[in-house]
């Protein structure tokens, strides 16, 4: 397992809060990040890291595309190292 922060940005790109899990890899961040969105309406996106490894940014889709392209979008901002 590995300790992953999540952070919930507006659209603005400001942070306000983060939140700090373990997971076993990146797959179980990115669906704690699209539950992230959904309960923080104000992010426009969420920032995961693990440690100092930018994993992803997951981009909140327009309301009438449904949870399934938050996804991804998420896959395609996929950065790599």
């Amino acid at each position: 397992m590995a300790i992953y922060a999540l952070y919930p940005t507006r659209a603005d790109g400001i942070s306000t809060t983060l939140a700090v899990d373990e997971f076993d890899n990146d797959t179980e961040a990115l669906f704690a990040a699209v539950a992230l969105l959904e309960q923080h309406d104000s992010a426009a996106s969420v920032v995961i890291w693990e440690g100092k490894r930018r994993v992803l940014q997951c981009i909140r889709a327009e309301r009438d595309e449904g949870p399934r392209s938050a996804v991804l979008r998420a896959a395609r901002s996929r950065t790599r190292p």
